[in-house]
C-alpha cells in the first residue's frame, strides 16, 4: 500500500513537471517523467534516476524544480530499454 508521504512526494513531481513532461506511472517503480528521469520514493525522500542522455543543464533544471523536496539523484543513469525492463512495460520511442 502506498503511504500518504509517498503520494505527497509523487504528487509534487506531477505538479512541478506536468506542464512540459509526459508523466507515466510505472506501478511500484514510481513515475517516468518522459523524457528525462524516473522518480521513486524510498523512505521519506524521492530518488531521481536520470536517463543517460540528460545534460548537465537538464539536471540543473530538474534540481531547481525539485527545490526543497527531500530527494537524492542516483549516480546510475538508465537507458529507455532499462526503464522498460525494470518496469515490465514497453514505451514508444521518445527521440
Amino acid at each position: 500500500m502506498t503511504s500518504k508521504k509517498e503520494l505527497d512526494l509523487l504528487g509534487a513531481i506531477i505538479t512541478r513537471f506536468r506542464d512540459d513532461y509526459f508523466i507515466r506511472g510505472l506501478g511500484t517503480h514510481g513515475l517516468f517523467c518522459i523524457p528525462n528521469f524516473v522518480a521513486m520514493v524510498a523512505g521519506d525522500k524521492l530518488q531521481i534516476q536520470l536517463l543517460n542522455h540528460v545534460s548537465e543543464t537538464d539536471e540543473i533544471e530538474i534540481r531547481d524544480r525539485l527545490g526543497e523536496l527531500p530527494y537524492e539523484v542516483l549516480s546510475e543513469r538508465l537507458t529507455l530499454a532499462e526503464v522498460e525492463e525494470r518496469a515490465g512495460i514497453s514505451l514508444p520511442d521518445i527521440d
